[in-house]
Protein backbone atom coordinates (compact mmCIF):
# COMPACT_ATOMS: atom_id res chain seq x y z
CA UNK A 1 0.00 0.00 0.00
CA UNK A 2 1.06 3.67 -0.99
CA UNK A 3 0.25 7.41 -0.50
CA UNK A 4 -1.62 8.53 -3.12
CA UNK A 5 1.26 11.53 -3.80
CA UNK A 6 0.95 10.29 -7.85
CA UNK A 7 -3.09 10.12 -7.97
CA UNK A 8 -5.37 12.25 -9.40
CA UNK A 9 -7.71 13.73 -6.96
CA UNK A 10 -11.00 15.65 -6.88
CA UNK A 11 -13.10 17.37 -4.26
CA UNK A 12 -15.81 14.87 -2.93
CA UNK A 13 -18.48 17.73 -1.84
CA UNK A 14 -18.89 15.89 1.28
CA UNK A 15 -17.46 18.36 4.08
CA UNK A 16 -16.03 15.27 6.46
CA UNK A 17 -14.24 13.20 3.48
CA UNK A 18 -12.38 16.32 0.93
CA UNK A 19 -10.89 14.79 -1.99
CA UNK A 20 -11.34 11.64 -3.37
CA UNK A 21 -9.46 9.55 -6.56
CA UNK A 22 -10.90 11.40 -9.80
CA UNK A 23 -12.23 8.39 -10.77
CA UNK A 24 -14.29 7.35 -8.26
CA UNK A 25 -18.23 8.45 -7.97
CA UNK A 26 -20.24 9.58 -5.37
CA UNK A 27 -24.13 9.48 -5.04
CA UNK A 28 -26.59 9.14 -2.51
CA UNK A 29 -26.55 6.22 -0.09
CA UNK A 30 -29.89 4.90 -1.49
CA UNK A 31 -29.04 3.82 -4.74
CA UNK A 32 -26.36 1.69 -3.47
CA UNK A 33 -29.00 0.20 -0.14
CA UNK A 34 -32.36 -0.30 0.13
CA UNK A 35 -34.51 -0.78 3.52
CA UNK A 36 -37.73 -2.85 4.09
CA UNK A 37 -38.38 -2.57 7.32
CA UNK A 38 -39.84 -6.69 8.17
CA UNK A 39 -41.77 -7.35 11.63
CA UNK A 40 -41.24 -10.81 12.92
CA UNK A 41 -44.31 -10.65 14.57
CA UNK A 42 -45.46 -14.38 15.99
CA UNK A 43 -42.38 -16.09 14.91
CA UNK A 44 -40.21 -13.63 17.13
CA UNK A 45 -39.14 -17.39 19.24
CA UNK A 46 -37.75 -18.66 16.18
CA UNK A 47 -35.23 -16.11 15.89
CA UNK A 48 -31.69 -14.81 18.13
CA UNK A 49 -32.53 -11.80 19.40
CA UNK A 50 -29.67 -9.38 17.98
CA UNK A 51 -28.11 -6.11 19.91
CA UNK A 52 -25.48 -3.53 17.93
CA UNK A 53 -22.77 -2.82 20.73
CA UNK A 54 -19.43 -1.41 20.27
CA UNK A 55 -17.89 -4.57 19.75
CA UNK A 56 -19.94 -5.01 16.68
CA UNK A 57 -23.48 -6.75 15.86
CA UNK A 58 -23.59 -9.88 19.08
CA UNK A 59 -26.01 -12.34 20.21
CA UNK A 60 -27.62 -10.94 23.29
CA UNK A 61 -30.10 -13.05 25.61
CA UNK A 62 -33.69 -12.62 25.55
CA UNK A 63 -33.79 -12.97 29.30
CA UNK A 64 -31.18 -10.29 29.56
CA UNK A 65 -32.80 -7.44 31.41
CA UNK A 66 -30.45 -4.86 31.40
CA UNK A 67 -31.86 -1.05 30.50
CA UNK A 68 -35.08 -1.15 28.99
CA UNK A 69 -36.47 -3.64 27.97
CA UNK A 70 -39.92 -4.99 25.95
CA UNK A 71 -42.77 -6.81 27.34
CA UNK A 72 -41.87 -9.24 24.30
CA UNK A 73 -40.58 -9.27 21.09
CA UNK A 74 -43.25 -9.44 18.32
CA UNK A 75 -42.58 -5.97 17.19
CA UNK A 76 -38.37 -6.70 16.55
CA UNK A 77 -37.56 -6.47 12.93
CA UNK A 78 -35.79 -9.44 11.13
CA UNK A 79 -32.48 -8.94 10.15
CA UNK A 80 -30.11 -11.24 7.98
CA UNK A 81 -26.74 -12.24 7.17
CA UNK A 82 -24.25 -9.13 5.63
CA UNK A 83 -26.97 -6.64 6.57
CA UNK A 84 -26.07 -3.40 8.30
CA UNK A 85 -27.99 -1.85 11.47
CA UNK A 86 -27.58 1.50 12.56
CA UNK A 87 -28.96 3.21 15.99
CA UNK A 88 -29.30 6.83 14.83
CA UNK A 89 -31.08 7.91 17.93
CA UNK A 90 -30.01 10.24 20.64
CA UNK A 91 -27.16 11.72 18.07
CA UNK A 92 -26.04 13.91 21.00
CA UNK A 93 -24.01 11.22 22.32
CA UNK A 94 -21.10 10.29 20.95
CA UNK A 95 -19.93 7.29 23.21
CA UNK A 96 -22.46 4.91 21.45
CA UNK A 97 -21.77 2.77 18.75
CA UNK A 98 -23.51 3.55 15.71
CA UNK A 99 -23.20 1.23 13.02
CA UNK A 100 -22.42 -2.50 12.59
CA UNK A 101 -22.96 -5.46 9.76
CA UNK A 102 -24.16 -8.12 10.90
CA UNK A 103 -22.80 -12.10 10.72
CA UNK A 104 -26.31 -13.15 12.45
CA UNK A 105 -29.80 -14.02 11.08
CA UNK A 106 -31.71 -12.12 14.07
CA UNK A 107 -34.20 -10.20 15.14
CA UNK A 108 -33.46 -6.22 16.26
CA UNK A 109 -34.75 -3.14 18.25
CA UNK A 110 -37.78 -1.47 16.23
CA UNK A 111 -35.50 1.36 16.81
CA UNK A 112 -32.59 0.13 14.43
CA UNK A 113 -32.26 0.70 10.47
CA UNK A 114 -31.26 -2.19 8.34
CA UNK A 115 -29.83 -1.64 5.21
CA UNK A 116 -29.52 -4.36 2.47
CA UNK A 117 -27.71 -3.57 -0.58
CA UNK A 118 -28.17 -2.95 -4.12
CA UNK A 119 -26.06 -3.63 -7.11
CA UNK A 120 -23.82 -5.85 -5.25
CA UNK A 121 -22.40 -3.36 -3.56
CA UNK A 122 -19.49 -4.74 -0.81
CA UNK A 123 -21.16 -4.43 2.53
CA UNK A 124 -18.20 -4.96 3.98
CA UNK A 125 -16.52 -1.91 2.64
CA UNK A 126 -20.05 0.28 2.99
CA UNK A 127 -19.23 -1.23 6.67
CA UNK A 128 -15.85 0.63 6.77
CA UNK A 129 -17.25 3.48 5.45
CA UNK A 130 -20.00 4.08 8.04
CA UNK A 131 -17.83 2.96 10.83
CA UNK A 132 -15.38 5.93 9.75
CA UNK A 133 -18.41 8.41 9.39
CA UNK A 134 -19.18 7.04 13.28
CA UNK A 135 -15.41 7.25 14.14
CA UNK A 136 -15.38 11.17 12.83
CA UNK A 137 -18.58 12.13 15.19
CA UNK A 138 -20.60 12.97 11.20
CA UNK A 139 -24.12 11.18 12.72
CA UNK A 140 -24.15 13.25 15.78
CA UNK A 141 -23.84 16.76 13.94
CA UNK A 142 -27.02 15.04 12.04
CA UNK A 143 -30.56 15.31 13.30
CA UNK A 144 -32.44 18.15 14.80
CA UNK A 145 -31.03 20.21 18.09
CA UNK A 146 -33.09 18.24 20.32
CA UNK A 147 -31.28 16.21 23.47
CA UNK A 148 -33.03 12.96 22.06
CA UNK A 149 -32.31 13.76 18.35
CA UNK A 150 -32.49 11.41 15.37
CA UNK A 151 -32.77 10.36 11.52
CA UNK A 152 -34.78 7.92 9.88
CA UNK A 153 -34.43 5.34 7.37
CA UNK A 154 -35.09 7.76 4.42
CA UNK A 155 -32.43 10.79 5.71
CA UNK A 156 -29.95 8.20 6.14
CA UNK A 157 -30.65 6.78 2.45
CA UNK A 158 -30.47 10.83 1.21
CA UNK A 159 -26.81 11.14 2.41
CA UNK A 160 -23.82 10.72 0.47
CA UNK A 161 -21.59 7.26 0.00
CA UNK A 162 -18.45 7.12 -2.53
CA UNK A 163 -18.10 4.51 -5.16
CA UNK A 164 -14.64 3.39 -5.72
CA UNK A 165 -14.87 0.60 -8.58
CA UNK A 166 -15.72 -3.03 -7.32
CA UNK A 167 -12.31 -4.36 -7.37
CA UNK A 168 -11.05 -1.43 -4.93
CA UNK A 169 -13.68 -1.82 -2.35
CA UNK A 170 -12.81 -5.40 -2.12
CA UNK A 171 -9.16 -4.72 -1.63
CA UNK A 172 -10.02 -2.17 0.90
CA UNK A 173 -11.97 -4.02 2.90
CA UNK A 174 -10.08 -7.01 2.80
CA UNK A 175 -6.77 -4.80 4.17
CA UNK A 176 -8.84 -3.22 6.44
CA UNK A 177 -10.09 -6.45 7.57
CA UNK A 178 -6.61 -7.44 7.94
CA UNK A 179 -5.17 -4.68 9.86
CA UNK A 180 -7.88 -3.74 12.11
CA UNK A 181 -7.98 -7.67 13.73
CA UNK A 182 -4.31 -7.18 14.43
CA UNK A 183 -5.15 -3.95 15.87
CA UNK A 184 -8.82 -5.42 17.42
CA UNK A 185 -6.45 -8.08 19.55
CA UNK A 186 -3.76 -5.48 20.48
CA UNK A 187 -7.05 -3.21 21.87
CA UNK A 188 -8.29 -6.49 23.61
CA UNK A 189 -5.34 -7.29 25.15
CA UNK A 190 -5.10 -3.86 26.64
CA UNK A 191 -8.53 -4.04 27.55
CA UNK A 192 -7.40 -7.00 29.68
CA UNK A 193 -4.48 -5.94 31.11
CA UNK A 194 -6.97 -2.62 32.40
CA UNK A 195 -9.68 -4.88 33.53
CA UNK A 196 -6.67 -7.17 35.72
CA UNK A 197 -5.58 -3.95 37.42
CA UNK A 198 -9.16 -2.53 38.12
CA UNK A 199 -10.04 -6.19 39.64
CA UNK A 200 -6.56 -5.81 41.84
CA UNK A 201 -7.38 -2.75 42.93
CA UNK A 202 -11.38 -4.16 44.19
CA UNK A 203 -9.60 -7.25 45.63
CA UNK A 204 -7.02 -4.78 47.54
CA UNK A 205 -9.88 -2.80 48.57
CA UNK A 206 -12.27 -5.64 49.95
CA UNK A 207 -9.42 -7.40 51.83
CA UNK A 208 -8.40 -3.76 53.59
CA UNK A 209 -12.35 -3.42 54.43
CA UNK A 210 -12.82 -6.58 56.01
CA UNK A 211 -9.67 -7.76 57.44
CA UNK A 212 -8.52 -10.14 55.64
CA UNK A 213 -5.41 -11.47 57.97
CA UNK A 214 -1.95 -11.31 56.04
CA UNK A 215 -2.42 -7.85 54.16
CA UNK A 216 -4.46 -6.16 57.67
CA UNK A 217 -1.10 -7.06 59.50
CA UNK A 218 0.83 -6.09 57.51
CA UNK A 219 -0.58 -2.48 57.64
CA UNK A 220 -0.78 -2.74 60.67
CA UNK A 221 2.37 -4.45 61.85
CA UNK A 222 0.97 -6.51 64.63
CA UNK A 223 -0.78 -9.93 64.87
CA UNK A 224 -4.51 -9.93 65.10
CA UNK A 225 -6.92 -12.52 66.17
CA UNK A 226 -10.62 -13.02 64.92
CA UNK A 227 -14.04 -14.01 65.83
CA UNK A 228 -17.22 -14.87 64.44
CA UNK A 229 -20.24 -12.38 63.49
CA UNK A 230 -22.97 -12.69 65.80
CA UNK A 231 -25.80 -11.06 63.17
CA UNK A 232 -27.19 -13.09 60.71
CA UNK A 233 -26.26 -11.80 57.37
CA UNK A 234 -24.74 -13.17 53.83
CA UNK A 235 -21.97 -10.70 54.02
CA UNK A 236 -19.64 -10.89 57.17
CA UNK A 237 -17.89 -13.88 58.59
CA UNK A 238 -15.36 -13.46 60.77
CA UNK A 239 -13.53 -10.06 61.42
CA UNK A 240 -10.42 -8.92 63.63
CA UNK A 241 -11.44 -8.64 67.19
CA UNK A 242 -11.39 -4.82 68.05
CA UNK A 243 -13.33 -4.55 64.92
CA UNK A 244 -17.46 -4.14 65.05
CA UNK A 245 -20.22 -4.35 62.47
CA UNK A 246 -22.58 -1.74 62.15
CA UNK A 247 -25.51 -0.47 59.99
CA UNK A 248 -24.69 3.08 58.65
CA UNK A 249 -26.59 5.07 60.53
CA UNK A 250 -25.35 4.30 63.71
CA UNK A 251 -22.06 5.54 62.49
CA UNK A 252 -22.68 8.69 59.96
CA UNK A 253 -25.26 11.47 59.75
CA UNK A 254 -27.62 11.63 56.80
CA UNK A 255 -29.20 13.98 55.01
CA UNK A 256 -31.78 14.16 52.30
CA UNK A 257 -31.19 16.45 48.89
CA UNK A 258 -33.23 19.29 48.14
CA UNK A 259 -36.57 19.17 45.74
CA UNK A 260 -36.70 20.49 42.40
CA UNK A 261 -37.70 24.06 42.57
CA UNK A 262 -40.65 25.30 40.28
CA UNK A 263 -38.52 27.60 37.88
CA UNK A 264 -37.42 25.92 34.86
CA UNK A 265 -33.40 24.74 34.69
CA UNK A 266 -32.00 26.09 31.52
CA UNK A 267 -28.64 24.91 30.11
CA UNK A 268 -27.59 28.61 30.79
CA UNK A 269 -28.17 28.07 34.12
CA UNK A 270 -26.49 24.95 35.18
CA UNK A 271 -23.73 22.36 34.68
CA UNK A 272 -24.87 19.16 35.02
CA UNK A 273 -21.59 16.25 36.20
CA UNK A 274 -23.16 13.20 35.79
CA UNK A 275 -21.47 10.09 38.16
CA UNK A 276 -19.95 7.19 35.43
CA UNK A 277 -17.16 6.08 37.92
CA UNK A 278 -15.59 6.97 41.78
CA UNK A 279 -12.99 8.84 39.86
CA UNK A 280 -13.50 12.12 40.72
CA UNK A 281 -16.95 13.03 39.00
CA UNK A 282 -20.16 13.19 41.16
CA UNK A 283 -23.98 12.12 39.65
CA UNK A 284 -26.66 14.51 40.39
CA UNK A 285 -24.47 18.03 41.28
CA UNK A 286 -25.52 20.73 39.96
CA UNK A 287 -24.05 24.53 40.20
CA UNK A 288 -26.31 26.96 40.61
CA UNK A 289 -25.44 30.64 38.87
CA UNK A 290 -28.41 32.23 39.97
CA UNK A 291 -28.89 30.19 43.35
CA UNK A 292 -31.64 32.99 44.60
CA UNK A 293 -34.21 32.70 41.97
CA UNK A 294 -34.65 28.69 41.02
CA UNK A 295 -33.78 24.88 42.17
CA UNK A 296 -34.70 24.55 45.84
CA UNK A 297 -38.19 24.57 46.84
CA UNK A 298 -37.35 26.15 50.15
CA UNK A 299 -35.21 29.15 48.97
CA UNK A 300 -34.17 29.50 52.65
CA UNK A 301 -32.34 26.40 53.32
CA UNK A 302 -30.41 26.71 50.46
CA UNK A 303 -26.83 26.78 52.90
CA UNK A 304 -27.98 23.05 53.97
CA UNK A 305 -28.10 21.54 50.41
CA UNK A 306 -24.73 23.33 49.32
CA UNK A 307 -21.80 20.67 49.60
CA UNK A 308 -18.86 20.33 52.47
CA UNK A 309 -15.54 19.34 52.63
CA UNK A 310 -15.08 15.64 53.33
CA UNK A 311 -19.59 15.32 52.99
CA UNK A 312 -20.28 11.69 51.55
CA UNK A 313 -22.56 11.40 48.28
CA UNK A 314 -24.20 8.63 47.53
CA UNK A 315 -26.43 7.68 44.16
CA UNK A 316 -30.26 6.74 45.04
CA UNK A 317 -31.39 7.35 41.58
CA UNK A 318 -30.24 6.49 37.73
CA UNK A 319 -30.71 5.23 34.93
CA UNK A 320 -28.67 2.40 35.44
CA UNK A 321 -28.64 0.27 38.19
CA UNK A 322 -24.53 -0.03 38.16
CA UNK A 323 -24.85 3.69 39.28
CA UNK A 324 -27.03 3.06 42.38
CA UNK A 325 -24.78 3.04 45.46
CA UNK A 326 -21.67 4.59 43.87
CA UNK A 327 -20.56 6.86 46.49
CA UNK A 328 -17.74 10.20 45.85
CA UNK A 329 -16.15 12.40 48.77
CA UNK A 330 -16.31 15.66 48.60
CA UNK A 331 -13.23 18.13 48.61
CA UNK A 332 -12.50 21.84 49.38
CA UNK A 333 -12.40 22.39 45.73
CA UNK A 334 -16.08 21.39 45.34
CA UNK A 335 -17.18 23.59 48.29
CA UNK A 336 -15.65 26.32 46.74
CA UNK A 337 -17.65 26.27 43.87
CA UNK A 338 -20.91 25.70 45.45
CA UNK A 339 -22.44 22.53 44.12
CA UNK A 340 -25.76 21.98 45.72
CA UNK A 341 -27.10 18.07 45.79
CA UNK A 342 -30.53 17.04 44.46
CA UNK A 343 -33.22 14.85 46.13
CA UNK A 344 -31.77 11.36 44.18
CA UNK A 345 -28.31 12.16 46.36
CA UNK A 346 -28.19 11.18 49.56
CA UNK A 347 -25.03 12.93 51.52
CA UNK A 348 -23.36 11.16 54.92
CA UNK A 349 -21.53 13.46 57.73
CA UNK A 350 -18.83 11.40 59.21
CA UNK A 351 -19.16 11.04 62.92
CA UNK A 352 -15.21 11.69 65.05
CA UNK A 353 -14.99 7.67 65.33
CA UNK A 354 -15.13 6.97 61.58
CA UNK A 355 -12.82 8.48 58.97
CA UNK A 356 -14.68 9.65 55.46
CA UNK A 357 -12.12 8.64 53.15
CA UNK A 358 -12.34 5.15 54.55
CA UNK A 359 -16.11 5.00 54.32
CA UNK A 360 -15.46 6.21 50.79
CA UNK A 361 -13.33 3.16 50.31
CA UNK A 362 -15.71 0.55 51.93
CA UNK A 363 -18.81 2.50 49.84
CA UNK A 364 -16.81 1.87 46.59
CA UNK A 365 -16.12 -1.90 47.49
CA UNK A 366 -17.45 -5.08 46.47
CA UNK A 367 -18.76 -5.28 49.76
CA UNK A 368 -20.82 -2.58 49.63
CA UNK A 369 -21.97 -3.36 46.08
CA UNK A 370 -23.36 -6.81 47.30
CA UNK A 371 -25.55 -5.40 49.68
CA UNK A 372 -26.91 -2.41 46.94
CA UNK A 373 -27.75 -5.07 44.55
CA UNK A 374 -29.50 -6.93 47.61
CA UNK A 375 -31.41 -4.09 48.30
CA UNK A 376 -31.99 -3.59 44.63
CA UNK A 377 -33.76 -6.57 43.67
CA UNK A 378 -35.65 -7.19 47.24
CA UNK A 379 -37.25 -3.66 48.06
CA UNK A 380 -36.23 -0.92 46.11
CA UNK A 381 -36.39 -1.94 42.37
CA UNK A 382 -33.88 -1.69 39.58
CA UNK A 383 -32.57 1.40 39.28
CA UNK A 384 -33.34 3.20 42.74
CA UNK A 385 -32.67 3.14 46.62
CA UNK A 386 -33.84 5.02 49.15
CA UNK A 387 -32.40 6.52 52.49
CA UNK A 388 -33.85 3.79 54.56
CA UNK A 389 -31.75 1.30 52.30
CA UNK A 390 -28.58 3.44 53.00
CA UNK A 391 -28.98 3.25 56.28
CA UNK A 392 -29.76 -0.55 56.77
CA UNK A 393 -26.02 -1.07 55.14
CA UNK A 394 -23.47 -2.86 57.10
CA UNK A 395 -20.39 -1.63 57.59
CA UNK A 396 -16.81 -2.95 59.00
CA UNK A 397 -15.59 -0.24 61.63
CA UNK A 398 -11.74 -0.66 62.81
CA UNK A 399 -10.65 1.83 65.51
CA UNK A 400 -10.20 4.95 64.03
CA UNK A 401 -6.18 5.11 64.14
CA UNK A 402 -6.18 1.41 62.22
CA UNK A 403 -9.24 3.31 59.80
CA UNK A 404 -6.08 5.76 59.02
CA UNK A 405 -3.09 3.59 58.49
CA UNK A 406 -5.93 1.70 55.74
CA UNK A 407 -6.49 4.67 54.48
CA UNK A 408 -3.05 5.20 54.13
CA UNK A 409 -1.89 2.06 52.82
CA UNK A 410 -4.95 2.52 49.87
CA UNK A 411 -3.90 5.85 48.67
CA UNK A 412 -0.21 4.86 48.09
CA UNK A 413 -1.10 1.70 46.76
CA UNK A 414 -4.07 3.40 44.51
CA UNK A 415 -1.52 6.36 43.25
CA UNK A 416 0.52 3.18 42.21
CA UNK A 417 -2.50 1.48 39.67
CA UNK A 418 -3.61 4.81 38.46
CA UNK A 419 -0.46 5.58 37.00
CA UNK A 420 -0.07 2.54 35.33
CA UNK A 421 -4.36 2.51 34.90
CA UNK A 422 -3.64 6.28 32.93
CA UNK A 423 -0.33 4.93 30.91
CA UNK A 424 -2.51 1.81 29.80
CA UNK A 425 -5.61 4.37 28.98
CA UNK A 426 -3.49 6.01 26.76
CA UNK A 427 -1.96 3.32 25.06
CA UNK A 428 -5.72 2.46 24.39
CA UNK A 429 -6.16 6.11 22.74
CA UNK A 430 -3.58 6.25 20.79
CA UNK A 431 -3.86 3.07 19.16
CA UNK A 432 -7.70 3.58 18.69
CA UNK A 433 -6.57 6.74 17.04
CA UNK A 434 -4.63 4.93 14.94
CA UNK A 435 -7.50 2.60 13.78
CA UNK A 436 -9.37 5.62 13.13
CA UNK A 437 -7.02 7.48 10.65
CA UNK A 438 -6.37 3.99 8.82
CA UNK A 439 -9.43 3.36 8.29
CA UNK A 440 -10.33 6.67 7.05
CA UNK A 441 -7.26 7.29 4.77
CA UNK A 442 -7.89 4.02 3.00
CA UNK A 443 -12.10 3.62 2.61
CA UNK A 444 -11.74 7.66 0.96
CA UNK A 445 -9.14 6.82 -0.77
CA UNK A 446 -6.48 9.07 0.33
CA UNK A 447 -3.26 6.33 0.38
CA UNK A 448 -4.27 3.50 -1.91
CA UNK A 449 -3.96 -0.35 -1.12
Amino acid sequence: MTANNNRKLKDSGIEWIGKVPANWKICKSKYCFECNKRIVGCLSDNYDRLSLTLKGVLKRDKEDNDGLQPTDFTNYQIVNKNELIFKLIDLQNVSTSRVGLSSFEGIVSPAYIILKQKNNYNMKYAEYYYLSMWMNEVFNTLGDAGVRSGINSNELLNLPIIIPSIEEKKRIADFLDNKCSKIDTLINDINKQIEVLEDYKKSLVYDCVTGKKDIIEKILNKSLKYDHINIDNPWFKVIPIGWSISKLKYKLLQNDGGMWGSDPINDDDVDAIVLRSTEQTIDGYWRIKDPASRYIDNKNNLSYYMIKDKDLLVTKSSGSKLHIGKTTIANKDIENMHYFYSNFIQRLHTKDEINAKYVWYFMNSSLSREQFVYMQNSTSGIGNINSNDINSLYIVVPPKEEQMKIVKYLDVNFTKINNLLNYKKQQLDTIKNYKKALIFEYVTGKKQV
